[in-house]
């Protein structure tokens, strides 16, 4: 099935989602891992993060009291919202997914050899990915990670991205990573990164785990020839994809959605709220640069949410509110702005402080700062 196809079959889309999360956890629960549920998408005892964004967020607690062998595995609904003011640059279109579903093993400190070749073993012979198209990029200084690799004959590129790329961070001072990841080769298409693994050590060296892990919506991707994850992203069983703008408000509708499916709502405190009040108003201006109506916004929301957490739809009536309210905000503003302008024309006056004074106003009422920019230099 070409990705064409899968796009307008939301059936299809589903069923395709469905089998690779089953067959993530029957792979590794028959090798003896323990399946563990989905978290939530708020993590209930880690203050680190807002979202969980990756299957180590609900794991980390093993790394402190020890991982079980051979270690537990995980299918995780993940989000990240990084880079928000993203969204007033209409010709920037990213390239990833805010929402996304992670594949992710943590094995014990016992399992390096182990852990590899499961890897190996899911990648080739359950995903069916031919080696010959994958490639292994690693620091040249962990030539234990990748020499299991090299062993089996996969392309090993050491050092052809910056160090960081190759290390990461727990939230911890005591918890540091390294590791090397895997690169999908797609033909005429751009490669893709399809997942890692994971050396979690103290400072010191002493080794508290191994992390693998992958992106669903990543293999899809290669295994349809998408050229981005976003095609095969469930949203896109409700909307077929269609690239640029509409696959901008797309991305950051998904994430919304399913903030607001957990109970959250863009007013009062807390980071959780904070991100949703950014993507409410980064949807408000992106709706007011395009054509697309609120009531499409709505039923395209009310629709995702049934096929990503089943039940009925309802959170699109919420965005959709939450939007026209942030709206009606704008025109405030903007005759507030004009009134004061006319004013002190009429009245002759100086203008120059006028600029500041209507910012700090915007501001206490809640406009976003992208729309400020805009809207002041219109009116003054």
């Amino acid at each position: 099935m070409t990705v064409s196809e899968i796009r307008h079959n939301s059936e299809a889309l589903k069923s395709e989602h469905s089998q690779v999360k089953k067959g993530f956890n029957t792979f590794f629960g028959s090798r003896g891992y323990q399946v563990l549920p989905s978290a939530p998408l708020i993590p209930d005892n880690d203050t680190t993060v807002v979202f969980t964004g990756a299957t180590i967020t609900p794991l980390k607690h093993f790394l402190s009291e020890g991982v079980p062998s051979p270690g537990v595995a995980m299918v995780q609904n993940c989000l990240r919202t990084k880079r928000l003011e993203q969204m007033y640059d209409m010709e920037l279109i990213p390239e990833w997914t805010h929402y996304f579903t992670m594949l992710g093993v943590l094995a014990a400190p016992d399992q390096k050899v182990a852990v590899a070749a499961n890897a190996m073993d899911y990648i080739v012979n359950h995903l069916h990915i031919p080696k010959e198209r994958v490639r292994v990029l690693a620091s040249k200084e962990d030539g234990d990670l990748t020499n299991p690799w090299k062993e089996e004959g996969f392309v090993i590129e050491e050092d052809t991205q910056p160090m960081e790329s190759y290390r990461w961070k727990y939230g911890s001072e005591n918890t540091v990573g390294r590791g090397i990841s895997f690169e999908i080769q797609n033909g005429s298409l751009p490669s893709r990164e399809l997942g890692n693994i994971i050396s979690i050590e103290s400072p010191d060296g002493e080794i508290k785990g191994y992390e693998f892990g992958l992106g669903l919506e990543s293999y899809l991707a290669s295994k349809h020839g998408a050229k981005k994850p976003m095609e095969v992203s469930l949203i896109s069983a409700i909307v077929p994809f269609e690239e640029g703008v509409q696959e901008k408000i797309l991305n950051a509708l998904a994430a919304a959605v399913v903030i607001a499916h957990d109970g959250i709502k863009p007013a009062g405190g807390g980071k959780a709220r904070s991100v949703l009040q950014k993507l409410v108003k980064g949807l408000s201006y992106m709706l007011r640069k395009t054509e697309l109506s609120h009531d499409l916004i709505k039923d395209w929301a009310n629709q995702y949410e049934v096929v990503e957490f089943g039940g009925v739809g309802v959170v699109g009536n919420d965005i959709v509110d939450w939007v026209t309210t942030y709206n009606m905000k704008i025109e405030q503003f903007i005759a507030h702005s004009t009134n004061q302008v006319y004013a002190k024309k009429k009245r002759n006056e100086d203008l120059s402080k006028l600029p500041a004074k209507l910012k700090a106003y915007g501001e206490s009422i809640g406009i976003a700062q992208e729309d400020l920019a805009e809207i002041l230099p219109m009116i003054i």
